[in-house]
């Protein structure tokens, strides 16, 4: 079985009311706590580490017994039961750099494979996560205007939304192979955002590039209905303008309903795989708590120290 190292961005709203920071503090406070999602219990663990967030992600699954195929003279299978104190799992390493790229975008690296919650998947997690230390914040600034200026709920809750605003996505990165493969995937497509370069009509000779092109932003949003025809007018798109298009978002729908989005950003599909053994001959043997002293992660930030035209300088 293969594990699958793929990129991510997240971003947020510059007016978001709050440093980005105090959220990583939010789930640092969390690190070790259970979480009922998606039918299934979870662990998050983070620790703050140098330039870097590192994150472990647990899926407890609720089955006792598993089965082994034995060779012999014949093949025969055994069942087997774990002890009391066991839960079989699946685990995600993942690092978020603090270098911000651009303007309220950081990126970092996720790692997968084929029965583990999936980069996609996560992201619904962690948004969650996100509106719950939002709404944390704001319940705390309603009370201290209730207090300081002595107003009804209500009138607390208008002001505070005054300070208090935006959101977090976590949005896959990808190749432009994958991007088309995607998108054919999806059932619905909501919006497509991109930026491409354009030249300015502009006479005379000796003229420095910077002053001739420019980046250009659109977003385009679409009414329900004949998919097909958008998504091959958005594969056009990046497929026809292999120089000018820098990048581009989708936001839409998959086959099973569920809304996502990812971004054609970066040049590789993945940035590494491994064979499952391989990747829990690195695990660590101690306390979870402890969890970043791993080699896996030492892995993950030389993946990132070797690409910082993606995830930004650490040096």
């Amino acid at each position: 079985m293969k594990v699958f190292t793929n990129a991510f961005e997240m971003e947020y709203s510059d007016r978001v009311g709050f440093n980005i920071s105090e959220f990583w503090d939010y789930l640092i406070s969390k690190s070790g706590d259970e979480f009922s999602f998606g039918g299934s219990k979870r662990l998050l663990y983070v620790h703050e580490y140098s330039t870097y967030y590192a994150c472990l992600f647990i899926t407890i699954r609720d089955e006792r017994t598993f089965c082994s195929l034995k060779r012999g003279e014949e093949l025969s299978m055994s069942v087997e039961h774990l002890d009391g104190n066991a839960d079989f799992m699946d685990f995600n390493f993942f690092v978020a750099s603090k270098i911000e790229i651009n303007n309220c975008k950081f990126r970092g690296l996720y790692q997968s494979y084929r029965r583990s919650c999936s980069l996609i998947r996560f992201s619904i997690f962690f948004e969650r996560m996100f509106r719950d230390f939002y709404n944390k914040k704001m319940r705390e600034i309603v009370n201290s205007i209730k207090i300081k200026d002595v107003v009804a709920e209500s009138t607390a809750k208008r002001r505070a939304g005054r300070i208090l605003r935006g959101k977090l996505k976590v949005i896959p990165l990808v190749s432009r192979s994958s991007f088309q493969e995607l998108i054919s995937h999806l059932s619905e497509i909501r919006s497509f955002r991109y930026e491409y370069s354009v030249y300015n009509d502009r006479e005379g000779i000796f003229i420095p590039a910077r002053d001739i092109v420019k980046s250009k932003i659109e977003e385009i949003r679409f009414r329900q209905g004949e998919v097909q025809r958008v998504k091959n007018a958005i594969i056009s798109v990046v497929r026809d303008n292999p120089g000018g298009f820098s990048w581009g978002t989708v936001i839409g729908r998959g086959e099973d309903g569920r809304e996502f989005s990812f971004k054609l950003d970066i040049n590789k599909n993945d940035f590494g795989v491994e064979e499952f053994d391989d990747v829990t001959a690195k695990l660590p043997s101690g306390p979870l708590s402890e969890f970043y002293r791993s080699a896996i992660f030492q892995d993950l930030i030389q993946i990132i120290t070797d690409n910082d035209d993606i995830f930004g300088d650490h040096e």
